[in-house]
């Protein structure tokens, strides 16, 4: 991924940016320049516009937790194929159904 100023990331890099600087295992004071302008002011260059793209705005959200979550997946499901018998029910047991809403009492 290379965002508007340049700066190339590697999911490997943002998973390690966000572990061991961004608050996963350490928190710096200071992080690294490029992903500070990816996470902190849209490097990307990501916007958002209404239906009749008539009204735009910056997205303020960084897109890192994104990466990650895609990553974590991406090994999950790898897992649950390539190796089932060695997980047992840990990867292998069937995504958990949504929770049922619950009845409200009066």
């Amino acid at each position: 991924m290379t965002d508007m100023q340049g700066n190339t990331f590697s999911r490997r890099n943002i998973v390690l940016y966000m572990a061991n600087k961004d608050g996963g295992a350490h928190l710096d004071d200071r992080l690294p320049t490029d992903y500070e302008a990816l996470t902190r002011r849209n490097s990307m260059g990501f916007v958002t516009h209404d239906q009749g793209w008539t009204f735009s705005r910056e997205v303020s959200e960084s897109p890192a937790p994104a990466v990650v979550r895609q990553v974590a997946e991406e090994l999950r499901m790898t897992l649950r194929l390539q190796i089932p018998d060695m997980l047992g029910d840990l990867i292998t047991a069937p995504d958990p159904a949504p929770p049922r809403p619950q009845p409200v009492a009066f």
